[in-house]
This record gives structure tokens, C-alpha cells and sequence, in this order.
């Protein structure tokens, strides 16, 4: 929602963002970002606040996140199923 920039007023925070692209997501809040196929394979996580560089994927330690993540932010900002190409 744009209406705040066109009234001249600063858009509220948001607590995280999302990007698609063809068959990739990618999911970012203040902690953590997420990557992956929009089917929820090869999906790659990293805790910014402990590796910023973003060396270590933590994806496999922490289902959880990715879950919530992909359910939360991916599919809530889709507006629902992802497509299939």
C-alpha cells in the first residue's frame, strides 16, 4: 500500500520483505534470510545476526523458520499458491 508516500507521509515499517522471481522466493526480516525454488525445494537459510557474510546454511537445522517463513511471509504476501512454470 502506496497511499502514505502519495500523502506525503513515511509508509509504516515492515517487519520483513519478500522478492519472486520466475521460480525463486527469497524472504528477509530482521534476523534471518531465505532463498529458494518457489516450491519450497533447495531452499537455502542464514542467520544474518551470527553470519552476515552469510557463509553457513542453517536451513537444515532449522525446518522451522524456513516454514514459517515461506507460510508467513512468501505465501501471505502471494496471496496464496505459488505458480507452477
Amino acid at each position: 500500500d502506496l497511499s502514505a508516500l502519495l500523502e506525503g507521509e513515511d509508509p509504516p515499517p515492515r517487519p520483513y520483505f519478500t522478492l519472486g522471481y520466475h521460480t525463486y522466493v527469497w524472504a528477509r526480516d530482521g534476523r534471518y534470510v531465505m532463498f529458494g525454488r518457489n516450491d519450497g525445494a533447495n531452499t537455502k537459510l542464514f542467520d544474518v545476526r551470527e553470519n552476515p557474510e552469510m557463509h553457513q546454511d542453517i536451513a537444515a537445522s532449522h525446518p522451522d523458520v524456513i516454514g514459517r517463513m515461506f507460510e508467513e511471509y512468501v505465501r501471505k504476501d502471494a496471496g496464496g499458491s505459488l505458480p507452477a512454470y
